[in-house]
């Protein structure tokens, strides 16, 4: 960890901080959600996959949870559409042994 704090600040400030839906959809972005399911769940090595991924694209309105069912992840981001279908595929590789994936989009947020 670096001993400098200012180093800190600006790696760590925005963790845990989500901007507000109108700050998306000014960008033109869309909220979708994946549910995912993945065989044999290793949810260290998908951890590990799936940070690796969203630093390399620098993807940052995307959280991942996990869930019990039949599903293993439900999938959180806010994406341009223009970038979407890329991000099936860029999951597609990330999760190696990915079953399902099924996508849905929020079409209005109260």
């Amino acid at each position: 960890m670096p001993s400098d704090p200012a180093s800190l600040v600006k790696k760590y400030f925005w963790d845990g901080y989500v901007w507000h839906h109108s700050v998306h959809e000014n960008l033109g972005e869309i909220l979708f959600y994946y549910l995912a399911r993945v065989r044999p769940f290793d949810q260290e090595r998908i951890a590990s996959r799936l940070g690796d991924m969203l630093r390399d694209k620098r993807l940052g309105s995307v959280r991942v949870f996990p869930i019990y069912g039949p599903y293993d992840l439900l999938i959180r981001a806010w994406l341009h559409p223009a970038i979407e279908q890329r991000f099936r595929l860029w999951l597609d590789e990330a999760l190696e042994r990915m079953r399902t994936l099924t996508p849905f989009a929020v079409t209005q947020i109260d």
